[in-house]
C-alpha cells in the first residue's frame, strides 16, 4: 500500500468518530387505542394497538455548549423513525366474539420537531401492512403498502421522554380482510402513549 493511500485512511478514521458522535439513537414504546375509520369503521369496534419504535437523528443536528444537553434530551428536529405495530379489532358480527382483524404494520417514517414547536412534532412515511381477518375455522390475509402521517407531543424528563401521538393510517386497494370485504381502504387511528428512552 503506498504511502499516500496510508494517508487518507488514516484521515478518513480520524474524521469517522466525529460523525458517529454526531448521530442519537433512541427507543421507544407505546399503546392505546385505535379508530378504524371509513369502511373499516363499519365493520369494527374501535381496538388497541402496542407499538415499538427506534429512532435517529443521524448526526444532522449538534447542538453546543450548554444547549447541546438540553436538545438532546429533547430531541432533534429532524429524525428518520422506524416502527413495528400490531392493531386489533373486533368484529362487529352478532353473536360472535372471536372474530377479530390484526394488522401488523412496518413503517419508516420522518419526524420534524422545530425549536418553535416547543416540544411538538409532525411525522409522517410510508410502510407494509399485513392484514388479517380470523374466526373460528377461517382466517384471510393481504400484505399492502400505505402511508401514515400524524402528530404528536414529547416532554422531556430526567432521563427518559414521554411522548402522546395521533397518526392515521391509509392502506389502499379494494377487498382488504380487515373490512370484511368491503372494496374499499383501510383507515385507522392510532392514539398512542410512550415513553422514550
Amino acid at each position: 500500500m503506498s504511502r499516500r493511500k496510508l494517508i487518507w485512511i488514516m484521515v478518513a478514521a480520524a474524521a469517522a468518530p466525529s460523525a458517529s458522535l454526531r448521530a442519537q439513537t433512541s427507543f421507544a414504546i407505546a399503546a392505546g387505542v385505535s379508530g378504524p375509520r371509513g369502511s373499516l369503521g363499519n365493520a369494527v369496534n374501535t381496538g388497541y394497538h402496542l407499538l415499538a419504535s427506534i429512532a435517529t437523528d443521524a448526526g444532522m443536528y449538534l447542538p453546543s455548549g450548554s444547549d447541546r444537553a438540553q436538545r438532546s434530551n429533547a430531541g432533534a428536529p429532524f429524525r428518520i423513525r422506524v416502527d413495528g405495530g400490531v392493531t386489533e379489532f373486533r368484529y362487529k358480527l352478532p353473536g360472535v366474539s372471536n372474530a377479530k382483524a390484526r394488522v401488523l404494520s412496518g413503517t419508516a417514517n420522518a419526524l420534524v420537531s422545530p425549536p418553535q414547536f416547543g416540544g411538538g412534532y409532525i411525522i409522517g412515511g410510508i410502510g407494509l401492512y399485513h392484514m388479517s381477518a380470523e374466526c373460528d375455522g377461517c382466517t384471510t390475509s393481504t400484505t399492502k403498502g400505505g402511508v401514515n402521517g400524524g402528530v404528536g407531543y414529547e416532554l422531556p424528563l430526567a432521563r427518559v421522554r414521554l411522548f402522546a401521538e395521533a397518526r392515521y393510517h391509509y392502506i389502499g386497494g379494494p377487498s382488504d380482510p380487515t373490512t370484511a370485504g368491503v372494496k374499499s381502504s383501510t383507515q385507522f387511528v392510532p392514539l398512542s402513549l410512550g415513553v422514550i428512552f
